[in-house]
């Protein structure tokens, strides 16, 4: 099995971004590049992570537990517009409407990620449902769904939710965050989804119980010995 890892990368600087792609190429398969953290983001920064590293850049608008972006909304439709050139992936939560609709409508080079998380609970079997068919009305490449399991029984709905997108024939994520949640980390990547996030440390993680690559690593490594 082919397991994909993604590095999630919260930095305050494009310059240590740049570092930290550079310095792993070779052992990820996808960078997460949260762009409101930075202190500064330009077009030329875009165009040069996404032209040196082509379909393996993931950009996101937004910050962790959903909380106030710090960037105005002009600056945002604005790299929306040189992404839109550019051979990488968006990251757009379902609450991103404007970013959305600008995406679906608009011609573009970009894989649109579009995602629903949940930071509180698992919604219930329908409401995912419904979740998945608005998400499905953008057209998203890959559909990605991640919510806080407080039960087992949340992350055997995730694994179900899983299960029904790969018999549609749907490029998906779905994860569940929490000590609960935990499990879908590990079978999600073992049956189908895209890519797993996994930070070089537990400092670097950006979601809860979100296990590190050397933690996932032994795990796989098990699972195949």
């Amino acid at each position: 099995m082919q397991i994909k890892y993604c590095l999630p990368l919260v930095c305050d600087r494009a310059q240590e971004v740049r570092d930290l792609i550079a310095q792993h190429e070779h052992e990820y398969t996808f960078f997460e590049v949260w762009l409101d953290y930075l202190d500064e983001v330009s077009e030329d920064f875009l165009r040069h992570v996404a032209e040196q590293y082509p379909d393996r850049v993931l950009f996101l608008f937004r910050r962790q537990y959903l909380d106030s972006l710090h960037m105005p909304p002009e600056r945002r439709h604005a790299l929306l517009h040189e992404l839109a050139q550019l051979p990488a992936y968006v990251d757009l939560d379902l609450s991103q409407k404007e970013e959305l609709e600008f995406v679906r409508s608009s011609p573009t080079k970009t894989q649109l990620i579009g995602s629903y998380h949940n930071y509180h609970e698992t919604p219930s079997d329908d409401e995912l449902q419904s979740l998945s068919i608005e998400m499905l009305s953008y057209g998203p490449d890959i559909l990605k769904i991640s919510t806080f399991c407080k039960t087992p029984d949340d992350a055997i709905r995730l694994l179900q939710l899983q299960s029904s997108f790969k018999q549609q024939g749907l490029r998906h994520i779905v994860l569940g965050m929490g000590p609960e949640g935990a499990v879908t980390r590990i079978f999600g990547t073992m049956w189908g989804n895209e890519f797993v996030f996994a930070p070089l440390s537990s400092e670097g993680a950006t979601a809860a119980e979100q296990l590190t690559r050397d933690q996932l690593d032994q795990v796989f490594h098990t699972l195949h010995t």
